[in-house]
């Protein structure tokens, strides 16, 4: 059974704790007023700090069928979503994670966490 987005995104933040990167890279996840939330997620000093990533939006802000926001900016993945719709975000990014993990892998003939 795969994990689920949570299990998912604990065991990936934990693969890149050497006790060096958590300092200063990382991820946060906060609340926002409007209600909604923000993720970002800093890929500085992992595989994956230098590919490219493909901004995901859904409806504007505050539709009330949802909305999403994920771009990257420089090494950091930064994203602002509605209140429900924060599982489906952070599975965005577990998509393009795994994507480009697996690829990078392919291309160094080996497997990246």
């Amino acid at each position: 059974m795969a994990d689920s987005t949570w299990a998912w995104l604990q065991s990936f933040y934990r693969s890149f704790c050497d006790g060096e990167w958590e300092h200063t890279n990382g991820c946060r996840i906060e609340s926002l007023n409007n209600p909604g939330w923000v993720f970002e997620f800093d890929t500085f000093g992992t595989p994956l700090a230098n590919t490219k990533f493909k901004t995901v939006t859904k409806n504007s802000i505050n539709d009330p069928d949802g909305w999403i926001d994920l771009r990257r900016q420089d090494t950091m993945i930064q994203g602002a979503c509605g209140p429900e719709d924060l599982t489906e975000l952070v599975q965005h990014f577990r998509d393009w994670a795994e994507a480009n993990l697996e690829r990078i892998a392919d291309i160094e003939g080996d497997r990246v966490t």
